[in-house]
């Protein structure tokens, strides 16, 4: 009985050195491929690299939205000139740097291909001249409410570019007054008349005399 327990556990074992003898060989096999793989991948994108350089590609004209995502953010976009047959359009795009309000810009956010239109690039661009906006001053109101330990305050909105959503500017327009900065009011309301806006941005701030 003792030799038969001997005689089994000596097969397991060799069946155990067999298993790891094909997984060592399987995985030896997987990593030639893998290193092959990834040598064809370096090789095709410094083909593409110098493929580029040859075709000298550059953006067109950055336009700008009309539209304001927030306040400082605008959206640009650009087609991609110069593109060959033989490039990889969105890939190309999508390495293509770009210099837009001074400000130089690795990739694009990303890629669209339109077809006959041409393959073009878009941005999102903090800080934009069109779209930046500030409060005009900061009036105290009363109390939100009495025992509510809260005090209103309003701000007008200042000048602001006529194409863009005055009240999404309005509520991400930031400001820092009674020793707190806030990123955006609580609320905003119209009070201007017809096509005049007036943005207003109200705040209730936490004070010691409400």
């Amino acid at each position: 009985m003792y030799k038969d327990a001997v005689a089994r556990w000596a097969n397991d074992v060799g069946r155990l050195k067999q298993l790891a003898i094909t997984y060592r060989e399987q995985a030896m096999e997987w990593h030639e491929r893998l290193t092959h793989f990834e040598e064809e991948v370096k090789e095709k994108i410094e083909q593409e690299r110098r493929e580029r350089g040859q075709a000298r590609l550059y953006w067109g004209d950055f336009i700008g939205s009309t539209q304001c995502t927030s306040s400082g953010r605008r959206k640009y976009h650009a087609r991609l000139l110069n593109l060959t047959p033989s490039l990889f359009a969105i890939e190309a795009c999508k390495s293509m740097p770009a210099k837009i309000n001074g400000m130089t810009y690795d990739t694009p956010m990303y890629c669209e291909d339109k077809g006959r239109e041409g393959v073009f690039g878009y941005w999102m661009i903090e800080n934009d001249n069109m779209c930046s906006t500030y409060w005009d001053y900061v009036v105290r109101k009363d109390c939100s409410a009495p025992g509510s330990g809260e005090r209103r305050y309003e701000a007008k909105l200042g000048d602001f570019h006529k194409g863009g959503d005055p009240e999404v500017l309005c509520l991400s327009t930031p400001i820092t007054f009674h020793g707190q900065f806030f990123a955006r009011p609580l609320a905003c309301t119209d009070r201007g008349r017809g096509d005049n806006p007036q943005y207003w941005g109200i705040w209730n701030v936490p004070v010691e005399d409400c």
